[in-house]
């Protein structure tokens, strides 16, 4: 056993493999795709309300896989599944190089939605929550931050290719480096520690701290979802959450936007991986803030840093400084705000008696928003032929989220009395994705 502790735990080698996992299916193809609607548009004479319809139909199609991903993470191989659904994706950008009308969007958009919910959306969740006892917070933060890394990573890479060799490379771009990324890695995943015949990082301590208690029999604490749907504060969350969202899908927006201003379209690459950037030390100043201060704290200063980068990104015409640090700070509180407070705050008041339930409904209502989000946006610049008012929609909203959570919270004190056990039970593999 002392020789197994000099070597490195094969759950750090998992965690690896999960930010190249997020890199690639959210750093690259979701925070990337933005780049191509202006060109794309021009091009073959879309209006853009039109073609980016083509996320929405992406989001809805996710929004339905998530469904049957539990199941099938459970009855068939995961390296299998997440190499197929990769192939999804990168064979979406592949056909895309081909395309000369919209429709072939809307198609690719529905297979790579399916592919998209299966590669990243639980993967990392269910891979991390079997794989570590011990650190499962800074595990899970880790490899979620790599949406940013890989954001602004890639950002001005496939910029650089759209400008110098057309569009249509830059789809293969898309798809050549997510294979050439991800084929390294997917010989280290397992599914389970089981599966390599290890015990998950930490599990020997957790053996030790509940070696009191009763058993894995005893339930965690917390509400159970029926208890959670009965509150006010649920509906408040949930509302609160579609709300900021309306702020977070115009990410894929601000190319265009900067390209409005005027900007060049590198710049408006650069202002994307800001905005990247920004979305790294927003989840983890974000979790800092909740830790040290408490939930309000993080709520206040990340939705009033929302409300600060949205003015700021209206006034980025005056000055391209600025609209460096609107986008910083977009991605910090608009961007990063909806992934990691969502499960603190949820956690905070109902426990984790039943948290992978009650958190699935907030899931989906991102994933609803999310696909009617940004062709909303693409109809209000079709119509106004500005998205100052899109911004300004986005504003509102991201204040109206302040005002909301905090009356949540504050009701859900009632709940969180019947939250507290005066046991620690032995934590089980669905407790860990909560955090």
């Amino acid at each position: 056993m002392d020789s197994n502790k000099k070597k490195i735990h094969h759950a750090w080698w998992i965690l690896v493999s999960c930010c190249v996992v997020v890199g690639i299916g959210v750093g690259l193809y979701n925070n990337c795709v933005g780049l191509f609607f202006v060109p794309v548009c021009k091009d073959l004479h879309l209006s853009r309300s039109a073609l980016s319809s083509y996320m929405s139909i992406l989001m809805l199609a996710m929004f339905l896989s998530l469904g049957f991903t539990g199941k099938a993470y459970a009855n068939i191989n995961i390296r299998l599944l997440l190499s197929g659904s990769l192939l999804l994706l990168v064979g979406g950008f592949f056909v895309l190089s081909r395309a000369n009308s919209v429709m072939y969007w809307y198609v690719v958009g529905a297979f790579q939605g399916i592919g998209a919910g299966f590669f990243s959306t639980l993967a990392v969740p269910i891979l991390i929550s079997n794989w570590f006892k011990k650190r499962t917070g800074f595990a899970l933060g880790l490899a979620l931050s790599f949406s940013g890394i890989g954001g602004a990573a890639f950002n001005p890479v496939i910029q650089f290719v759209i400008t110098h060799y057309g569009w249509r490379n830059g789809y293969i771009a898309m798809g050549i480096i997510g294979i050439a990324i991800f084929v390294p890695f997917v010989f280290l995943i397992y599914l389970k520690p089981s599966d390599k015949g290890l015990q998950a990082y930490g599990a020997e301590e957790e053996d030790a701290q509940n070696v009191q208690v009763s058993g894995a029999s005893q339930e965690l604490p917390g509400s159970s979802l029926g208890e959670a749907l009965r509150t006010p504060s649920y509906y408040l969350i949930l509302f609160s959450i579609v709300l900021l969202m309306i702020a977070a899908v115009f990410t894929h927006h601000v190319p265009g936007y900067v390209a409005s201003l005027g900007y060049s379209p590198m710049i408006g690459a650069t202002v994307m991986s800001a905005a990247m950037i920004g979305i790294i030390c927003g989840k983890v100043g974000l979790g800092v803030l909740n830790d040290k201060f408490g939930l309000r704290t993080a709520v206040v200063a990340g939705t009033l840093t929302g409300v600060l980068a949205i003015a700021l990104m209206l006034s980025g015409k005056v000055d391209v400084r600025i609209m460096y640090l609107a986008a910083f700070f977009y991605g910090a509180a608009c961007i990063g705000f909806p992934v990691i407070m969502p499960p603190l705050i949820l956690k905070s008041i109902y426990g984790l008696k039943q948290f992978a339930s009650i958190y699935s409904y907030i899931a989906m209502a991102q994933c609803i928003m999310g696909a009617a989000g940004v062709a909303l946006y693409g109809v209000i610049f079709d119509k106004t032929k500005s998205f100052s008012i899109g911004l300004m929609v986005a504003g509102v909203s991201t204040a109206l989220t302040l005002v909301l959570l905090l009356i949540a919270i504050n009701l859900g004190k009632k709940v969180i009395a019947g939250v507290a056990s005066p046991t620690k039970p032995k934590v089980k593999a669905e407790q860990t994705a909560s955090v």
